[in-house]
C-alpha cells in the first residue's frame, strides 16, 4: 500500500471514529461487528456488549418486522437503502428514534459480507414534530371554534380561508365564499369603505373599522373588522387576514342606550334580582322593588335612611365591612361575589349571593342580591344524596376508579377510588390519589392502552379485559367497564373493574384439557398411523425381494417403525401419568442408578446402531429428589441425541457439573447437529411450528420438560462448542438434592 492510500485509509477511519453520527457494521445475520463511539453513546452499550447483540435486539418490538422487510428489500435490490426511521431501545431501557441510512459491503469477489448503517438520533426532532402537530391542531380548533369570524384574502382580494363562525355569521357555505372578493357580500354602501380600507392595507396601514355585510335573505350583519396585512421582504402586499366581530348585539345595545333615563331605571327596577346603590358612608341611595320584597321595607323607608349594615347578620358583618373598605383602596382586591346571611324586617335570616362592585368614576357601589335560601336547602339535600351514592361507591363489590380524560393522551390522573380497589391492589386511598392509571396497569395493558382508550372515547363507553398490577407486583386480570361523563366542564371516566382471576384460571384449565385431547388425538390419528403404514410398506417390499439383502433392510426398517410406534404409545402413557395427580411422593433416589438404567434401556431400543453412552463421571453418592419416572427423562435425552446423529457411531457423554447447596446439574452432551439459539425454547413445545432437524414427533422433549417442572428443576440448552452450535448440543438439567 502506498503512502497516499495509507493516508486516505487513516482519514477514512478517523472520519468514522470522530463522526457525530453513529456508524455501525453488522454481518449478514444482523450481528454487530463494529461501531464508532457515537453509536456506542447512542445505544449505551460497550463494544464487547454490542458484539453479542443483533440489530433486532436493539430494535423496538413493534418495528422489528419493518426492519426485516427493509433489509430484505435491500438485499434483493443489491443497492443502498433509502433513509428510514425506527425506534431503538437503549441499554437503560430508554426508547429513542433513529434515522438510518444503510448500504451493503462486498468483498473483492463481489460477495456480500456486511451491511453498514449511519444512525442519527432524531428523538428530539420527533418530539418537536409531535408538539408542532399538536399545536397546529390546537390552533386549528381554536380558529374553528372562536366566537369571532376569521377571513383571509390573497393579493387579488380573493377569499382563500374562512372559519366556520364567519360562515355562520353571513349565512353562506365555505364553498360559496372561497375565491370571491369580500366586497361581493357587503351591503352596497359599504363596498366603497372596503375599497378605501383595502388601499390602506396594501400599504401596511392597519386600522379597525366597521363593515356591514348582507346575508342571502337580505338581513344585514354589522361587524367590527380588525385587519392584519401580509407583506413580503420587499414590502410588497401578499394578502391579509381579519378578525370579524359580530357587533349586532352591541349596535342594538347602543340604540337602546340612546333611550331616556327611564330605560336605565327600568333595567334597574326589572333586573330580576334585588339591587341597591350604596354610598361610601354605607348609606343606601337607591333600591328596586325586588329589594323591597327581600327586605320587607318600602323604598321610602330605606333610601337615604338606612345603612346596608342593618341587613347583615352579626356573624358576617365584620367581614363585609372589611371588603367595603378594601374595595376603595388602590392595590387591594376585595371579592366581588360571595355569600352572606341577610336579615329582613321580621328578623328572618336568608342565604343571599351578593355581586358587588364600584361604579366607575365614583365611590358608589352597586350590588345585586340573589336569595339562594331554596338553593341552599337543595344543596343540603344533594349532600345527603351524595353521601348515599358515596356509600354505594365505597361499598361496591367491584373495584371502582374515577380518573381524568385528556383526549390525545393515554395516562390519566386518579381522582377517586373505592375500598375494594384499595384492598385488591394493596394501596391506601391516599397513595392511589397521588398516582396515575399507568401506575396500576400491567406491562401488557400499557402496550395496548392507546387502543383501549380509543375503544371507549369514540362511543363514550366500552367494556374490555385488561390487567392491574398490585403494590406487590401481582398481576390481576379484570373485566373493565368505562363510561365517560362530565363533571362541570371537565370530562372524566368512571371505570368499574371485576376481578376475573378465577374465570381466567378456569379458562386456562379448559384450554389445557383441550390441548391434552388434541395431543392424544394427534398420536392416535397421525403418528401411530404413519408408523403402521410405513411398516406395512416395508414388509410388502421385503416380500418382493424375498431373501436378498434389500429384503433384510426393509424388514429392519419395519422393525424400527414398530419400535417407534411402541415408543409413541409409551410416551402417551407417560404424558397421561404426568397429567394425573402424582401417585409417588418425590423422594431422594440415586442419580447413578437412574442414569445407568436409562442407558441400558436406550441401547436396547437401537440394536442396529453403535452407541457409546459414558456415565462414568456420575457421582455414585449423589441423590436427587425425583420419582420413578425420572429414568424416562434421561431415556428421552439419550434417544434425542441418537436419532439426530448423522455419524455411524453415536457418542454421548453424561457428567455432573459443579453443584451448589441443594442443587445438582447433570449434562447430557451428544455429537448430533446442534440447535440454533433462536430455536432452543421452541424445541420443548409440542405444537411449535419448529421441528428439530426435521425428525421426530417432539413428544420426547415435551415430556422431558414436563418432568423437570414436576421436580421443580430447570432444563436448558447450550452449544457443545462455544459460538458453533453445529458441533453438538448440551442439555443441562438442574435437580434438587436431598
Amino acid at each position: 500500500m502506498n503512502q497516499d492510500s495509507s493516508d486516505a485509509l487513516n482519514m477514512h477511519d478517523s472520519f468514522i471514529e470522530n463522526s457525530p453520527l453513529g456508524i455501525a457494521t453488522a454481518n449478514l445475520e444482523g450481528k454487530f461487528v463494529s461501531a464508532n463511539n457515537s453509536f456506542l453513546d447512542l445505544v449505551g452499550y460497550t463494544m464487547d456488549e454490542l458484539k453479542e447483540l443483533t440489530y433486532l435486539d436493539l430494535t423496538h418490538p413493534d418495528d422489528r418486522n419493518q426492519s426485516i422487510e427493509y433489509l430484505e428489500k435491500m438485499f434483493k435490490r443489491d443497492s443502498t437503502l433509502e433513509l428510514f426511521e425506527k425506534r431503538y431501545i437503549k441499554k437503560d431501557g430508554q426508547i429513542i428514534y433513529v434515522k438510518i441510512t444503510t448500504w451493503l459491503l462486498k468483498d473483492k469477489d463481489g460477495n456480500l459480507t456486511n451491511h453498514v448503517g449511519v444512525f442519527e438520533d432524531v428523538t428530539e426532532k420527533k418530539a418537536m414534530e409531535e408538539k408542532i402537530q399538536a399545536s397546529e391542531k390546537q390552533h386549528r380548533m381554536l380558529i374553528e371554534n372562536m366566537n369571532d369570524g376569521l377571513i383571509e384574502t390573497n393579493e387579488r382580494d380573493e377569499i382563500r380561508f374562512v372559519n366556520e363562525r364567519f360562515c355562520e355569521m353571513l349565512g353562506y357555505s365555505r364553498e360559496e365564499l372561497l375565491g370571491k372578493s369580500p366586497s361581493v357580500f357587503l351591503e352596497e354602501s359599504n363596498k366603497k369603505i372596503f375599497e378605501e380600507k383595502d388601499h390602506l392595507r396594501r400599504k401596511g396601514l392597519e386600522e379597525q373599522h366597521e363593515l356591514t355585510w348582507q346575508k342571502p335573505d337580505g338581513e344585514l350583519v354589522p361587524t367590527l373588522i380588525s385587519p392584519k396585512s401580509f407583506l413580503d421582504e420587499n414590502g410588497a402586499f401578499t394578502g391579509a387576514f381579519a378578525v370579524v366581530t359580530d357587533i349586532s348585539e352591541l349596535k342594538k345595545a347602543e340604540a337602546k342606550l340612546r333611550d331616556s333615563e327611564k330605560f336605565y331605571k327600568a333595567i334597574f327596577e326589572n333586573t330580576g334580582t334585588a339591587s341597591i346603590i350604596v354610598e361610601e358612608d354605607h348609606t343606601i341611595s337607591l333600591v328596586n322593588s325586588q329589594f323591597e320584597k327581600l327586605s320587607g321595607y318600602s323604598s321610602e323607608e330605606i333610601v337615604r335612611k338606612k345603612s346596608w349594615t342593618e341587613f347583615v347578620a352579626k356573624e358576617d358583618l365584620e367581614r363585609m365591612r372589611k371588603y367595603h373598605s378594601e374595595r376603595r383602596k388602590e392595590g387591594i382586591s376585595a371579592p366581588t361575589s360571595y355569600e352572606f346571611r341577610f336579615t329582613d324586617r321580621e328578623g328572618t335570616t336568608k342565604n343571599v349571593f351578593l355581586s358587588v362592585d364600584l361604579i366607575p368614576g365614583t365611590n358608589q357601589t352597586t350590588a345585586s342580591l340573589l336569595d339562594i335560601t331554596k338553593i341552599k336547602e337543595i344543596e343540603n339535600s344533594l349532600e345527603e344524596s351524595n353521601m348515599k351514592y358515596r356509600t354505594i361507591f365505597d361499598e361496591a363489590n367491584d373495584m371502582m376508579v374515577l380518573h381524568s380524560l385528556v383526549r390525545g393522551t393515554s395516562e390519566s390522573s386518579i381522582f377517586d377510588v373505592n375500598k375494594q380497589l384499595c384492598l385488591r391492589l394493596g394501596y391506601s386511598k391516599e397513595e392511589l390519589l397521588t398516582m396515575t392509571t399507568f401506575d396500576i396497569d400491567s406491562e401488557s395493558t400499557l402496550k395496548n392502552i392507546t387502543k383501549i382508550r380509543e375503544s371507549y372515547t369514540e362511543q363514550g363507553h366500552g367494556t374490555f379485559e385488561i390487567e392491574f398490577r398490585t403494590k406487590e407486583g401481582e398481576i390481576v386480570p379484570v373485566e373493565m367497564s368505562s363510561h365517560i361523563m362530565k363533571i362541570g366542564d371537565e370530562e372524566v371516566v368512571l371505570s368499574t373493574a371485576r376481578d376475573i382471576s378465577e374465570r381466567k384460571r378456569f379458562e386456562a384449565e379448559l384450554q389445557g384439557k383441550a390441548q391434552e385431547l388434541r395431543l392424544y388425538l394427534d398420536i392416535l390419528t397421525h403418528d401411530v398411523k404413519n408408523y403402521q403404514v410405513s411398516v406395512v410398506g416395508y414388509l410388502d417390499l421385503a416380500l418382493c425381494y424375498e431373501h436378498s439383502l434389500d429384503a433384510e433392510k426393509f424388514i429392519k426398517k419395519a422393525q424400527a417403525n414398530v419400535s417407534n410406534t411402541e415408543n409413541l404409545l409409551h410416551n402417551a402413557s407417560i404424558i397421561m401419568m404426568l397429567k394425573e395427580p402424582s401417585v409417588d411422593t418425590l423422594k431422594p433416589l440415586k442419580l447413578s442408578k437412574i442414569v445407568n438404567e436409562a442407558k441400558e434401556y436406550t441401547i436396547d431400543q437401537f440394536p442396529h446402531k453403535t452407541i457409546e453412552i459414558d456415565v462414568s463421571k456420575i457421582d455414585k453418592d449423589t441423590s436427587v429428589v425425583v420419582d420413578h419416572l425420572c429414568q424416562q427423562l434421561f431415556v428421552n435425552l439419550f434417544s434425542n441425541g441418537i436419532k439426530f446423529t448423522t455419524q455411524e457411531d453415536v457418542k454421548i457423554d453424561v457428567y455432573q457439573e459443579k453443584s451448589t447447596k441443594g442443587k445438582c446439574s447433570v449434562v447430557v452432551a451428544d455429537n448430533a447437529k446442534g440447535i440454533h439459539m433462536d430455536e432452543r425454547e421452541k424445541i420443548f413445545e409440542r405444537y411449535s411450528e419448529f421441528k428439530r432437524r426435521g425428525k421426530g414427533s417432539g413428544l420426547g422433549l415435551y415430556i422431558t420438560q414436563t418432568l423437570v417442572k414436576r421436580y421443580d428443576g430447570r432444563i436448558w440448552i447450550e452449544s457443545k462448542v462455544d459460538e458453533d452450535y453445529t458441533k453438538g448440543t448440551k442439555f443441562i438439567v438442574e435437580f434438587n438434592t436431598k
